[in-house]
């Protein structure tokens, strides 16, 4: 069983580090459209002792299995947000593999 695709959104994988001359600055390649199946509000906390130790996540994307990894940004709305972790979720009861969940920060 698949879940209907409600939402399109434009993933800007992270495709590594380039110099400008002085210093090493990421890149991200060429947006993509992708499918998800609901966008929500999120809060993830990992650690709780100092900011290293913290990540926190603005919003989930649920979406089917893709290939996402942490520090590409995908462009909601007119606004940025980078991924900040990927959770899988394709091993569900009795073989069902719902997707994934991509947690995001929004970058200014």
């Amino acid at each position: 069983m698949a879940f209907p695709v409600a939402f399109t959104v434009s993933r800007r994988p992270f495709t590594g580090l380039s110099s400008d001359g002085i210093e090493s600055v990421p890149t991200w390649g060429a947006p993509v459209d992708v499918g998800v199946y609901a966008i929500a509000p999120a809060y993830y906390e990992n650690g709780v002792g100092t900011l290293t130790e913290t990540e926190i996540a603005d919003i989930d994307l649920f979406m089917p299995k893709t290939a996402v990894s942490v520090q590409d940004r995908f462009v909601i709305d007119g606004e940025t947000f980078e991924v900040v972790k990927v959770e899988d979720w394709t091993r569900g009861f009795h073989g069902w593999q719902p997707g994934i969940v991509v947690k995001c920060r929004r970058v200014d």
